[in-house]
């Protein structure tokens, strides 16, 4: 698991420093090259960060696992773990976004799919399919069954995952990252209510996406 006291995810550092080196070399050979290879740098730590974040303790609750915009709400095949349908709700991450993500609910980890794949447009609907993939299934505290997935995107080219079945993750804590833009999608049963809606602009680890019916 990613340690919560870490501003910079660990999978950062190398490439953090390997763009400061080659910023530094430029620096060295022209100062409008060393200033775009700054800027880079810059941009690597930017998205490498991990905020500290507050997670809602009110119980019933999924959470955001990721940070950016909701671009799906709604009924969709769930083609590896559950194969069945249920309501999914889609986050896409731009470059600008944190990228660490967060375990939507507390609970179990009953079972994990990794899939390679393609690299289409992450806010592409094929993307949930064809793309290359890391899903995670939950039994949640709550007894529901739940999977969140880590999609990547034309950009990305590296998912990590550190859930392993038969773990338990508490909500809001940290359990993987993907490299440049991507998306999150996370699959519920009929036992939640969306509360969120296309369009939002989402937190991990603080936003609200579904809540257990009859929970006030």
């Amino acid at each position: 698991m990613i340690n919560e006291t870490h501003k910079i995810a660990p999978e950062g550092y190398r490439i953090i420093l390997v763009s400061a080196l080659v910023a530094a070399g430029l620096f060295y050979l022209n100062i409008w090259a060393g200033l775009v290879g700054a800027v880079l740098t810059i941009f690597c730590l930017a998205f490498f960060r991990s905020p500290k974040r507050v997670t809602p303790t009110e119980a019933g609750l999924l959470i955001a696992p990721a940070d950016g915009k909701v671009v799906f709400v709604g009924k969709a095949m769930e083609p590896h773990l559950a194969k069945a349908e249920m309501t999914r709700v889609s986050i896409f991450m731009s470059p600008f976004n944190v990228h660490v993500n967060r375990a939507p609910a507390s609970g179990t980890v009953t079972a994990t799919h990794y899939q390679k794949g393609k690299f289409l447009a992450a806010f592409d609907e094929r993307a949930a399919t064809d793309n290359e993939q890391s899903a995670v299934r939950m039994t949640t505290v709550d007894g529901h069954d739940i999977i969140f997935k880590q999609v990547a995107g034309w950009f990305a080219r590296r998912i990590v995952s550190y859930a392993k079945t038969g773990q338990p993750l508490e909500r809001g804590k940290l359990f993987g990252l993907i490299k440049f833009s991507s998306r999150m999608d996370v699959y519920f049963t009929d036992g939640y209510v969306p509360v969120i809606s296309v369009g939002a602009v989402v937190k991990a680890g603080e936003s609200i996406l579904a809540k257990l019916k009859g929970s006030t």
